[in-house]
């Protein structure tokens, strides 16, 4: 059996993306993919991807690096918990790098949606 591992930036926000508009469960059906990019390409320095809203609200944006993507929260993560693979030094910014990591950051995401929104 041949074992994939997504680390490509672009990808792994096409699979949030995917995960994020696909799930109708609460809170979760109140959460949408919006301004995207479908040109953006992955830089150092980041590209907005898309933002994703509730109830029609900026909530966070998505940005691609080579290797990863940062969902940068407007508001701060604190209360949430965060699985360690996706924390950062920032409490508004996860990191996801790899395909594996996107169930993980949708559950970081609905949580944050149930605490905060």
């Amino acid at each position: 059996m041949v074992e994939d591992t997504v680390t490509d930036g672009k990808r792994i926000a096409q699979l949030l993306a995917s995960e994020l508009t696909g799930l109708e469960a609460r809170p979760l059906h109140r959460v949408a993919v919006t301004d995207a990019d479908s040109d953006a390409m992955p830089a150092d320095s980041g590209t907005l991807a898309y933002r994703i809203t509730v109830d029609e609200s900026v909530f966070a944006a998505v940005l691609l690096y080579p290797e990863y993507i940062h969902v940068e929260f407007e508001s701060t993560l604190e209360e949430t918990e965060l699985p360690a693979e996706l924390q950062t030094d920032d409490p508004q910014v996860l990191t996801v790098t790899n395909g594996a990591e996107v169930k993980r950051a949708v559950d970081v995401i609905r949580a944050a949606v149930r605490q905060d929104w």
